[in-house]
């Protein structure tokens, strides 16, 4: 499961609290989010991640 890191059961059979990853709160996920800073903030990042993985990579001559 990765919300535990754990083997032995999958993610829908989890008995941990889902954890927002933009404010750090249980009980939701970061898309659903009512922190207005803290998802503007992960927003951000996810479109730096999302932009850094669809750049070309450099080459090196």
């Amino acid at each position: 499961c990765y919300r535990r890191g754990q083997a032995g059961h999958w993610s829908s059979q989890c008995t941990r609290e889902l954890r927002c990853y933009a404010c750090n709160q249980p009980g939701h996920l970061a898309r659903q989010c009512t922190n207005a800073e803290a998802k503007a903030a992960n927003d951000a990042y996810l479109q730096q991640r999302e932009t850094k993985a669809t750049a070309p990579a450099a080459e090196n001559n």
